[in-house]
C-alpha cells in the first residue's frame, strides 16, 4: 500500500521540505555539496557566540541546528556583532544549498512529498526505503530562510504551512488544521 504525506502551503511564501528516515539520517543522503556547508559552519561559529554548533553536518538533526541558527541570523534574533556581512552571506549560502536539495512548495499548492517521482530527482541512496517508511522526519524552511521546523510524521499524515507555524491537517483533509494532532511554531 502506498504511503503519502501531503504538504499544503497556506503561507505567503514558498516553503521547502526535506524528508529523512529519522533525525539521525545521514545528511549526505539529501545534501549534495557538504563542502559548502562546512564553510558556512565555520563562518557562523566565528560570527556568533553560539557554541553548540556541530563540527560537521552529518545528520538531519545537525542540519536543523545549523539552519535554525541561519534563520536567527537572517531574522536578526541572533547577534553577529561586527561580522554581520560575513554571517549573513554564510547563512544565505547555506539556505540556498538547502533549497537546491528540497522539494519546493509554492503558496496555495499541495504536494505529496512522498511521491517517488519527486525523489528520483535527488539521487538519494535510500529514497526507496524512505518512501516505504512508516515514520519520517521532515525539515521545513520558508523561502526567506527565517523560519525552520523539524518534526516527525506518520504515514498518511498531511501538514499545512502557514505564516505562523506548521500544523497537522485534520485526517482526510488537506487544508483544515488540527493543532491537537501536532503544530510547530516557526
Amino acid at each position: 500500500m502506498a504511503m503519502h504525506n501531503h504538504f499544503s502551503n497556506d503561507a505567503s511564501q514558498n516553503v521547502y521540505v526535506v524528508l529523512a528516515m529519522n533525525p539521525e539520517w545521514l545528511a549526505a543522503d539529501f545534501v549534495a555539496d557538504l563542502g559548502l556547508m562546512a564553510v558556512g559552519i565555520g563562518e557562523l561559529k566565528a560570527a556568533t557566540s553560539v557554541t553548540t554548533l556541530p563540527e560537521t553536518i552529518a545528520t538531519l538533526k545537525d542540519a536543523y541546528t545549523l539552519f535554525k541558527l541561519s534563520a536567527g541570523v537572517l531574522g536578526g534574533t541572533i547577534s553577529v556583532g561586527g561580522r554581520s556581512a560575513e554571517a549573513t552571506k554564510a547563512a544565505v549560502e547555506l539556505i540556498t544549498k538547502f533549497k537546491e536539495n528540497a522539494i519546493k512548495i509554492e503558496p496555495d499548492q499541495t504536494v505529496d512529498v512522498r511521491d517517488s517521482s519527486l525523489w528520483e530527482l535527488f539521487n538519494l541512496s535510500g529514497w526507496a526505503a524512505l518512501l516505504g517508511a512508516s515514520t519520517v522526519s521532515m525539515l521545513v524552511m520558508t523561502e526567506d530562510g527565517k523560519h525552520v521546523a523539524q518534526f516527525n510524521s506518520g504515514e498518511d499524515d498531511s501538514w499545512i504551512a502557514t505564516d505562523e507555524k506548521v500544523v497537522r491537517a485534520k485526517y482526510g483533509t488537506l487544508h483544515e488544521p488540527d493543532p491537537s494532532q501536532g503544530e510547530y511554531v516557526w
